[in-house]
């Protein structure tokens, strides 16, 4: 029996390629199924990924279009980077989305990670943590360097043609406001102002914390009649979600700073 076709709209960095390995490997029945990972996500979705009858388009890789151009996808991944995604109610969406200021970590890193693969001779230090901050909480001045060298890691893994122009298309580059802001934006039109009863949410503590109850959520959901197979499913979230988040873990960690940083999320910090 065919799975519904779900849109899994997702802020970055909330754990969606997380819960889609969970998927890929229960639909294959292979716990030991590849997995997608960061840089190398651009290359691996390129085409449709089947996992049985799970039929996965990474959106940004694959066609660049919702619904994607392939009638056999039936889980679609979507950014809604210019909040112009429709909420469809007679559409499925699950949707993502993760505490602003651990977001905004999780975002350094891995710029700061694409940075360093591109050129370890760069010296990474508190000082560009904070430009990043100026630029993506307080809408300051960023020292574009980092995201710059990230961007020729995805160059050099990905190979595609035009990478730029799909870049600026979907507002990758340095014309975005900052990461707060459109955070915000988007937990008002996806999470406090979503009325579709056709939605899943899925916060990223959640996932980390109880991923055998959130994934099977999602098998729910996307396949109401699958009788889900709790042993397999188990060993999946078991072996895939391996990494309890603490933030305090942070190398550039400062109490005081972080606390400034959350009361600047304001109030929608309380459904995250």
């Amino acid at each position: 029996m065919s799975l519904e076709k779900v849109i899994c709209v997702s802020f970055p960095r909330s754990g969606h390629h997380l819960l889609v390995n969970c998927l890929l490997k229960y639909f294959s029945g292979d716990i030991n199924y590849p997995e997608i990972r960061d840089v190398s996500t651009a290359a691996q979705c390129r085409n449709i990924i089947h996992a049985g009858r799970f039929h996965y388009c990474e959106n940004y890789s694959h066609c660049g279009r919702t619904p994607c151009v392939e009638s056999v996808t039936n889980f679609q991944k979507n950014h809604d980077f210019d909040l112009k995604l429709p909420n469809d109610p007679f559409k499925r969406y699950i949707v993502q989305y993760r505490d602003p200021v651990e977001t905004l970590v999780s975002l350094y890193n891995y710029v700061s990670k694409g940075a360093l693969e591109s050129d370890p001779s760069i010296k990474i230090s508190v000082d560009h943590w904070h430009s990043y901050l100026l630029r993506e909480v307080f809408g300051g001045t960023f020292e574009s360097n980092l995201l710059v060298k990230a961007m020729a890691v995805l160059l050099y893994h990905s190979k595609i043609t035009g990478i730029i122009k799909k870049c600026l298309r979907y507002n990758l580059l340095l014309v975005t406001p900052p990461v707060l802001v459109e955070w915000k934006r988007f937990m008002r039109k996806w999470v406090v102002q979503n009325k579709n009863p056709k939605t899943v949410f899925i916060p990223y503590q959640s996932l980390i914390e109880r991923p055998y109850e959130q994934v099977w959520k999602v098998i729910s959901f996307i396949a109401p009649s699958e009788k889900i197979d709790p042993v397999l499913l188990k060993e999946i979230c078991d072996r895939t979600v391996n990494e309890k988040y603490d933030i305090k873990r942070f190398r550039y960690y400062d109490a005081g700073l972080f606390d400034k940083l959350y009361r600047k999320s304001g109030d929608l910090v309380s459904y995250a």
